[in-house]
């Protein structure tokens, strides 16, 4: 599992990943770093632990990749990956009324709480989990 608490990525190693990139928006203090790196790592967390196929010693390196790639986003707009709902999901349709502008707003029926997607973080973690959503058994039949 992925520590809520101890770093699995360094700044220097985001910092580094970021300029090979070619990414713009990251922070140049060591602070800002680590408070994004913090945000990036505690979303991969809460979003990917118990649904890893393996136990490891180490932390992957797609697992770093995704947490800098999560941190990135993070230190652009913070709060992005905590949203309490997609804003892409939100529908607004416009329509005149004789001579009132009527607005009217729609929500798709998705609950509000599902997880944000993005895809370079769900293509760099999808070789590492399980097909059963993380639920790994083991069926021994005596």
């Amino acid at each position: 599992m992925l520590s809520l608490t101890v770093p699995a990525v360094t700044p220097a190693e985001a910092s580094s990943y970021i300029a090979l990139n070619g990414y713009a928006g990251w922070p140049e203090g060591e602070p800002e770093q680590l408070t994004a790196i913090r945000r990036g790592q505690t979303y991969i967390a809460v979003t990917y632990n118990g649904r890893w196929a393996d136990e490891w010693d180490a932390v992957p390196e797609a697992v770093q990749f995704a947490i800098i790639e999560a941190a990135l986003r993070e230190s652009r707009a913070p709060g992005t990956l905590g949203a309490d709902y997609v804003p892409a999901e939100r529908v607004t349709m416009r329509r005149e009324k004789l001579d009132v502008l009527e607005e009217e707003t729609q929500f798709s029926d998705r609950p509000a709480s599902q997880q944000l997607s993005v895809p370079i973080i769900d293509a760099l973690l999808r070789p590492l989990l399980g097909s059963a959503g993380g639920t790994n058994f083991a069926v021994t039949r005596g």
